[in-house]
This record gives C-alpha cells, structure tokens and sequence, in this order.
C-alpha cells in the first residue's frame, strides 16, 4: 500500500487560476490602448477587429517561465490549509537563549509546517525565502528530514540563525528537545 498525507492533489483548472492569480503582480504591459486610425462605423455596438487584434497583440507578450511555475508551486504547495494556524510562542527566549538551546539541542520544524524547495528557491508555510549557497544543503535538510541537529544550528550563517529564531517566535520552528 502506498499512504500519501500532506500535499493536496488539486484539480489543473484549481492550478490555473491560482497561478494565474499568483501572476497577476507580475505582468508588465506598458502603454495604453490607442486606436489612431478608427473609423465610423455602422454598427455601434461591435466590437472590431482591428482592437481584437491589437489587444491579443498585446496580451501575447505576456510570458511565463519555468521559475515563474517553480515559485508558484512552491508557495501553492506549502500554503497550510486554512483550518491551519500557528500559536506564536507566548512568552519567547531571548535570542541568544534561544540559539544557545538551538545550537545544544537543535531544532525541528511543528508538525503544522510545510517546508519546500526547488533549486535555489526555498519556501515555508507559503512564504517564499531566498536560500543563500552557504545555508542551501542546511534548510534543504531541514525540509527533508524535518529537524537540524545543534551542530548543524551551529554551524549556520547569522541570517540563517535569525531566521530560525523568527521561525521559532512564529511557531513554525520548535526547539528539538520541546518537540
């Protein structure tokens, strides 16, 4: 038997509009229409040609890339559900009491998180994080494996160390030995 629990199968028309959606902001068309050369017409109401035309001209260019579609699903399959939501830790450790319990201890993602990559793109709960090449293999692990050891902690850069923190006010990210 083959089990599957987590990643939602949605249907290509769901995946169509969410993406076309997520592009919205994207899409660059410069100018405004213009139709210089019009004439009178006969027929009020039609709508021409000549600006069907010169509208799918202009909607061609709009273009999509494979990490437009990478970033897309990496944001769309980590989004929780939305009967999922995070308890921020009420009352936090300080920082550095937190890195020193991270760094002895390590850390592990709540069992609510959703953890994803795809080449140099990196995203949680939704949310997409630049991964920078020194801490690539370290969050590419925690999202595998669900868990840092305090070495790995240890031996992160300071943004990666700040982000884990953050993660961890937000509820994202539980100390290893509180899990």
């Amino acid at each position: 038997m083959t089990y599957s629990i987590g990643f939602r199968a949605p249907a290509y028309q769901e995946l169509g509009e969410e993406f076309l959606q997520f592009m919205v902001d994207a899409i660059d068309l410069p100018g405004i229409y213009a139709d210089p050369d019009l004439t009178a017409v006969t027929k009020p109401a039609e709508i021409g040609s000549t600006m069907i035309s010169r509208i799918a001209d202009e909607l061609h260019k709009v273009h999509f890339t494979k990490d437009d579609i990478s970033i897309f699903l990496g944001q769309y399959l980590s989004e929780p559900k939305n009967n999922v939501f995070f308890d921020p830790v009420a009352k936090p450790l300080p920082v550095t009491k937190f890195l020193q319990a991270a760094k002895k201890h390590g850390i592990a993602l709540c069992r609510k998180t959703r953890m994803l990559y795809h080449g140099k793109h990196l995203f949680i709960n939704g949310e997409p994080l630049s991964m920078p090449r020194t801490d690539k293999s370290l969050l590419t692990r925690l999202a595998n494996t669900k868990r840092l050891a305090g070495a790995d902690v240890a031996n992160s850069s300071d943004d990666a160390q700040e982000t884990f923190y953050q993660w961890y006010k937000d509820g994202w990210i539980v100390l290893a030995q509180m899990k």
